[in-house]
C-alpha cells in the first residue's frame, strides 16, 4: 500500500469519526436527546451535507408524525367559536 492511499483512508476515517451515528440522528429528529447533545448535533449538522441528507432520509418518529398532522388541522380548521355551553348559560 502506497502512503498517498494510506493518508486519503486515514482521512476518511477521521472524518466519519466526527460524523454522529445513525442512531444519534434519528434520536435527534425525534427529540430523544439531551439539550447538550441535541446541540452538539444540531452544530454538526449545519455544517455537513452529509448528515443532513441522512436526516432527510430517516423515517418519521411517530410522535413527530402526530404533531405535524395536527398543526396541519389547526391551521386549516374552522374558527368559528364554539357555543356556549349549557352550564354557563343564563336560564
Amino acid at each position: 500500500m502506497d502512503s498517498g492511499s494510506f493518508i486519503d483512508q486515514l482521512r476518511e476515517a477521521q472524518v466519519i469519526a466526527q460524523h454522529p451515528t445513525a442512531s444519534d440522528l434519528f434520536e435527534y429528529s425525534s427529540g430523544g436527546l439531551s439539550r447538550t447533545n441535541h446541540a452538539e448535533i444540531e452544530s454538526h449538522v449545519q455544517d455537513c451535507p452529509h448528515c443532513l441528507n441522512l436526516l432527510a432520509l430517516l423515517p418519521e418518529a411517530p410522535l413527530a408524525k402526530l404533531a405535524r398532522k395536527a398543526v396541519r388541522e389547526i391551521s386549516t380548521c374552522d374558527r368559528t367559536p364554539l357555543p356556549a355551553s349549557g352550564n354557563n348559560a343564563e336560564a
